[in-house]
């Protein structure tokens, strides 16, 4: 066990030590923050390219909201720690619709779920602790489902 993990268990809710700094959370939020940001795009592209009869559509849009909320709560995080959280305003809005959209959206969750895990082993304030679980635990049902929609794909095409 890590010695975070122990301070978990004996402590319960409480917390002792080290935790990093604030604009050391700022510089490890932000990247976080521009992964989502891309993936809200391409789920944006999903949903519109989406029938409204098709039947993976409402549960791709409820993903999307949970998804916002991550983002939402992340982007908090970081402006109670006094940064200013990334937005996306650099990245084109109305872009071409991306090829194999399922499996890009797959390999970007992959990739999201990969940094939360990471970020298990850094030393944040509970506050941040809590959002980083909530984000990777959505993130692991977000991934789930486009596995799904991905195997599906391959086997109509």
């Amino acid at each position: 066990m890590r010695t975070k993990e122990i301070k978990s268990v004996l402590l319960k809710k409480g917390w002792a030590g080290r935790t990093i700094s604030r604009q050391e959370t700022i510089a490890r939020l932000n990247p976080l923050m521009a992964q989502h940001v891309v993936l809200s795009r391409l789920y944006d592209q999903v949903v519109s390219l989406a029938a409204p009869e098709a039947a993976y559509a409402e549960e791709l849009a409820q993903l999307q909201r949970k998804a916002r909320t991550d983002m939402g709560k992340l982007a908090e995080t970081i402006f109670s720690c006094g940064g200013v959280a990334y937005s996306g305003a650099d990245r084109p809005v109305d872009a071409p619709p991306v090829t194999g959209t399922w499996a890009v959206l797959l390999a970007e969750e992959q990739a999201l779920g990969e940094a939360l895990h990471a970020e298990r082993t850094i030393e944040h304030q509970m506050r941040t602790e809590a959002v980083l679980r909530r984000c990777a635990e959505s993130s692991a049902e977000r991934l789930a489902f486009v596995l799904g929609q991905a195997r599906r794909q391959r086997t109509i095409s």
